[in-house]
């Protein structure tokens, strides 16, 4: 999302202007410089980043479909699981 309000302000000469000649590998290496900056700041202010969220899948015993743990149907056969 970043990158797109990025690429629409850059190649439209909006807030950010002038930016229509940037090619895409300048375009990646400002964007992970902005971002890691932004990471560093807020280890700086002590907040940590959430942990990454545990994702359980379980297997349908019709067709082999992964979903979700809470799901009661397979989306792919429709069959209770």
């Amino acid at each position: 999302m970043l990158r797109g309000a990025f690429m629409s302000a850059a190649m439209g000469g909006g807030p950010m202007g002038g930016g229509a000649g940037m090619s895409p590998d300048a375009l990646d290496a400002y964007m992970q410089q902005a971002l890691s900056g932004t990471r560093r700041a807020t280890s700086m202010l002590g907040v940590d980043p959430a942990p990454p969220k545990e994702v359980v899948k379980v297997k349908c015993r019709n067709c082999g479909n992964l979903e979700m743990e809470d799901a009661a149907f397979c989306r792919k056969c429709g069959q209770p699981l």
